[in-house]
């Protein structure tokens, strides 16, 4: 540990008390670490702190900090400071009951093209902070009788096994998730959905269509590499078709 600070090596042990801990990991971790940051603590655990505050802060005060208080000792430019009092904010207010509506609002992105967008999902990616990231790419849905005694077929893809296509599968979703045929929905304005709807229902194809064209995602990739033979590589022939 003596040679890990200097490495920026963060390390988090966590435990409930001080007594948990080894004679040899206690003085490894008092003897090293720079900044000191105590909140309200049990006495015996406060009898050890207040040696490692310089005594200035006695053990009676740490076992009676109040609610978001804490005491700081900091290590600044190698040099220890006086420890200090501090208050920490408390938890911000009103934040219980919305987790799954955010969740589920920084996922949803539609598109409202009714005339030519068809998507059907046969691909999903779950990522882990893990590192074991696994897709499932194939023809068949999510379901019980697809995965296991249909005519389907399904491939799974681990991060750990194939990079390389997890990080392809990843890129292509984002070319989705950020085109901008995909919006955000948005729960205070359903007339935009609703509409759409309504088109896609009462279209008729007698009725002439006028519309904008733009590339899709893999085809700007490749107009992007008929430019660059064009401008850089000196290929005036190459033509757009």
């Amino acid at each position: 540990m003596a040679e890990a600070r200097k490495y920026r090596l963060c390390l988090t042990l966590s435990h409930q008390y001080i007594d948990q801990l080894s004679e040899p990991i206690r003085q490894a971790v008092f003897g090293n670490v720079g900044t000191l940051i105590a909140f309200r603590i049990g006495y015996t655990d406060a009898e050890v702190m207040t040696k490692e505050f310089g005594k200035t802060i006695p053990a009676t005060a740490l076992a009676d900090l109040n609610q978001y208080a804490a005491v700081v000792k900091l290590l600044v430019s190698g040099t220890n400071r006086e420890p200090f009092r501090a208050n920490m904010l408390p938890p911000l207010e009103n934040r219980v009951g919305h987790r799954d509506k955010l969740i589920a609002l920084s996922r949803e992105r539609f598109s409202y093209d009714t005339d030519r967008t068809r998507l059907h999902a046969k691909a999903y990616y779950f990522n882990r902070n893990t590192g074991f990231s696994t897709a499932y790419i194939g023809s068949a849905n999510m379901s019980q009788a697809a995965m296991t005694s249909g005519l389907e077929w399904n491939l799974k893809v681990t991060a750990q096994d194939q990079p390389h296509i997890v990080d392809k599968f990843v890129a292509e979703f984002e070319t989705y998730w950020n085109s901008r045929e995909f919006l955000p929905f948005n729960p205070d304005e359903p007339q935009v959905l609703r509409d759409a709807i309504s088109h896609a229902r009462s279209r008729t194809s007698s009725v002439p269509v006028f519309f904008d064209i733009r590339p899709h995602a893999f085809q700007e990739r490749i107009l992007d590499a008929l430019e660059s033979e064009r401008l850089v590589h000196g290929y005036p022939f190459l033509q757009n078709v």
